[in-house]
């Protein structure tokens, strides 16, 4: 009998079941979770950039046909293409040597379930890298770029696209500590959701959240403006559960980030609650069986077809991968800020 039985190890059966997991434990997924996440159909995704103003209606008399006001509504569709991620997971002979059922005889059946856990062991550390590369990808989306992550080649530049200006990076100066009796640095953040405002038009956000670079968050945690309110979220810190950084003030919501991306000196403020505005498209797989169907944020796709064994018994191949679309449909709504840097005496 076949000791390798590859009927559980087929392309849906892993697919599903690798689409089910968790996300990879301990990874930052912070940028990530900034995104509504769709599915779509084939590779490429139409961005509708839809735009409208408010303005003052003029009176009717009573009685009288109120008069037709010209409106200010706009829309654009841009189509944008996904990009392919992914690698390959090996299972080699020197792995599955000694994979056995507890208690059995040596040369007994391989057990299906020992071995699968053997193989979520190597696909586990390719999802974790997956995880890390989207989140970059996620990162350099909130700055208003599709990029490649091989080599950080841009595939879409959505202010460029959309034919606005991207907001110029605002120097939060945060290392200056003078006059923050008279709030020198709230007025700073000010002008930088100023700009924030200034790009979403009429529509509200429900918050802000900013986040930092190690650098910057260590600078912000010293200055004296901000001192009251690192104290506060000590002083509560033992009602939370959370293992990151976070403190609120000046109208936002403050983060240590510790993921991929983003510069040691660098601060991203990001409007929360916009429809539309930040979205992560899955496109259909590029193998047979999964083109054009709705897309999944992973494929394990075996590599002769539904069976996943290497010539001459070396082993069993995977191909691991995903096809996103990172989407930012109001590149002008997000301030790129840095900590800046002290001038030297």
């Amino acid at each position: 009998m076949f000791l390798f039985d590859t009927a559980g190890f087929n392309a849906t059966q892993l697919t599903t079941r690798a689409n089910d997991a968790k996300r990879f434990p301990f990874m930052e997924t912070l940028a990530r979770r900034l995104y509504a996440v769709n599915s779509i159909t084939g590779h490429t995704a139409q961005i509708d950039r839809e735009k409208f103003g408010v303005q003052l209606l003029g009176s009717t008399a009573r009685g009288a046909t109120a008069a037709a006001t010209a409106s200010q509504r706009s829309r654009n569709t841009f189509p944008v293409n996904s990009v392919k991620i992914g690698d390959r997971a090996v299972v080699t002979p020197a792995e599955m040597d000694g994979v056995r059922m507890t208690g059995l005889q040596a040369g007994a059946e391989i057990s299906l379930e020992t071995m699968e856990n053997l193989v979520d062991k190597e696909l586990a550390e390719k999802f974790g890298n997956m995880d890390y590369t989207l989140e970059y990808m996620c990162v350099h989306g909130l700055k208003g770029k599709f990029i490649d992550p091989e080599d950080d080649s841009v595939v879409a530049d959505y202010a460029d696209k959309f034919g606005v200006d991207e907001n110029p990076v605002v120097d939060l100066k945060l290392w200056d500590t003078a006059d923050h009796e008279m709030g020198a640095l709230r007025a700073r953040y000010h002008g930088a959701l100023k700009n924030v405002r200034a790009g979403l038009g009429s529509v509200t956000a429900k918050g802000f959240v900013a986040l930092y670079g190690g650098d910057a968050w260590d600078l912000l945690q010293a200055h004296p403006e901000l001192r009251d309110a690192f104290q506060r979220k000590d002083d509560g810190s033992f009602l939370s559960s959370s293992s990151f950084d976070s403190v609120r003030a000046f109208g936002i919501e403050h983060v240590e980030y510790r993921g991929p991306g983003l510069g040691a000196n660098e601060v991203i403020i990001v409007p929360l609650g916009i429809p539309g505005m930040l979205e992560i498209d899955f496109a259909s797989g590029d193998k047979l069986g999964f083109t054009n169907m709705p897309g999944e944020a992973r494929y394990v796709i075996p590599k002769n077809n539904d069976n996943p064994l290497q010539d001459f018994g070396e082993g069993a191949e995977w191909e691991v991968s995903s096809c996103p679309i990172i989407k930012n449909s109001r590149p002008e709504a997000v301030q790129v800020c840095t900590g800046g840097e002290a001038p030297a005496e």
